[in-house]
């Protein structure tokens, strides 16, 4: 622009002078008026290509379908379409959880998992393996009141884990929220048991089983908290360890004495208040 008005200038004080340049001049100015003319035309020609070009590429670009990582998406649906298969456990001593883990298989004979039992399912005869008081029952009574599960009656079939040396007979187990007394050491719980080195008899129990701790060699330990014993099986104390050593409630040190010697337990042990 500044160009263009000094050849301007230059042409009108030509003019007014009558000198010679003034055709040179004319012509100069000519040349910018027209080399601007076509800059600003080609100026508007680039602009409008670019705006055609965005124009058309934009379709393209919107409609192109957008490439996903396959073995990224792979990655996440395999978590949610593949589920992992329950497997049935086995613990030593303790026996084979289902894969629902519902019940317990311990040789031939078949426990449901007392955490896992609801209460509509509490009837007399059914077997139960409590992890929290640590032995396997069997229901031998239920009581009930309006149609309800109130209470009831269960035998103690055997420890929960046969590995342990250390048991306690409880007094009482919860199955489903409702309390039971166990009132019963089933004969053979114990039998031929060589880890077992200490008993505690519950409470509540008024029956030992025959046979119950045949066998227990390296049982010492024996007490009992029962104030209502009213009978030991044959043979149940037979085979314990000779130093065996058995503690009872003072009132019943004699009665409790001769029941213990019936059953066979070593003549060596002692018997204490």
């Amino acid at each position: 622009m500044k160009l263009k008005k000094g050849l301007i200038a230059l042409t009108v004080a030509c003019i007014g002078f009558g000198s010679p340049m003034c055709g040179v001049a004319g012509v100069s100015a000519a040349v910018v008026a027209n080399a601007e003319t076509h800059t600003k035309s080609d100026a508007t020609h680039t602009k409008s290509d670019a705006d055609k070009h965005t124009k058309s590429d934009a379709p393209h670009t919107a409609t192109e379908p957008e490439k996903k990582d396959d073995k990224a998406t792979e990655a996440k649906v395999t978590p949610d379409v593949v589920k992992k298969t329950k497997k049935a456990v086995t613990k030593k001593g303790i026996g084979t959880f289902s894969a629902d883990g519902k019940t317990l298989k311990d040789g031939k004979v078949t426990y449901r998992v007392a955490e896992k039992v609801k209460k509509s399912e509490l009837k007399k005869n059914l077997k139960v393996a409590d992890k929290t008081t640590k032995g396997k029952y069997t229901i031998t009574k239920v009581t009930k009141k309006n149609g309800k599960v109130t209470g009831g009656v269960v035998s103690y079939v055997k420890p929960y884990n046969s590995t342990a040396t250390s048991v306690t007979i409880k007094e009482t187990v919860k199955i489903a929220g409702v309390k039971f007394s166990v009132t019963t050491v089933n004969k053979n719980a114990f039998k031929g048991n060589k880890k077992i080195t200490k008993v505690v008899i519950g409470k509540n129990i008024t029956k030992i089983g025959v046979n119950a701790f045949n066998g227990c060699s390296k049982l010492k330990n024996v007490t009992v908290k029962a104030t209502k014993l009213t009978n030991i099986g044959s043979n149940a104390f037979k085979g314990i360890n000779k130093k065996a050593k058995f503690k009872v409630p003072a009132k019943k040190l004699t009665s409790y004495s001769k029941m213990i010697k019936k059953a066979k337990a070593p003549k060596t042990a002692k018997i204490t208040k």
